[in-house]
């Protein structure tokens, strides 16, 4: 008998994590895109008319790599560095697990050279750069901090593309919009999307 429930406990435990998992990709208030760290096709189309047709991307925050996937696909001679530090994501997957699931996302670009997946995080990237990027794609930590140091790294590197996510949204720890506001006269903007 013990055997039995014991047993019952653990198939729950899965199927509540399923159920889970499911509901927050089908749910009402969040979209599979949402879920899976995609920007609608919309904001994608204008991401990629903004980026640079070549040079160097640092996308910050890859997640899963669906963005960096698209835009490699679409830009063929821009190499991406996608970063991330895989401490989130949204089905509590464990970090290397985490990083595998993005590695094979973009396993045919990592194979033919155009896409760098660096686990580490944003303030470590900064500081260790050695290099300009032609473009940022800035999607990790939405803090307003966060998201001020980026862009003022960015800023004096001189780097000529800088665009990001999460502009507008209604998340109260966000601090997107604030930090892109103070930073830029003016920005680009389509969906949650923007670009200086």
């Amino acid at each position: 008998m013990i055997k039995r429930i014991w047993r019952l406990v653990r198939h729950w435990r899965s199927a509540k994590s399923a159920f889970s998992t499911l509901s927050h990709l089908y749910g009402e208030n969040a979209g599979y895109m949402e879920a899976l760290g995609g920007l609608d096709e919309a904001e994608t189309k204008a991401l990629i008319g903004w980026l640079p047709d070549e040079g160097v991307l640092v996308e910050f925050g890859t997640l899963f790599g669906l963005t960096a996937k698209r835009i490699a696909n679409a830009k063929p001679r821009l190499k991406i560095v996608a970063l991330d530090n895989f401490s989130w994501n949204p089905f509590g997957l464990p970090s290397k697990a985490h990083e595998e699931f993005a590695r094979r996302i973009l396993s045919d670009e990592i194979s033919r050279g155009q896409v760098e997946i660096r686990a580490m995080g944003s303030e470590e990237f900064r500081s260790g750069c050695d290099f300009v990027p032609e473009a940022v794609f800035l999607d990790a930590d939405h803090t307003y901090g966060a998201v001020k140091a980026e862009i003022e790294w960015a800023k004096r590197l001189g780097v000529g593309c800088i665009c990001g996510h999460d502009y507008g949204n209604p998340n109260p720890s966000f601090g997107v919009t604030r930090a892109v506001d103070e930073a830029f006269a003016h920005v680009d903007r389509c969906g949650m999307c923007w670009h200086a």
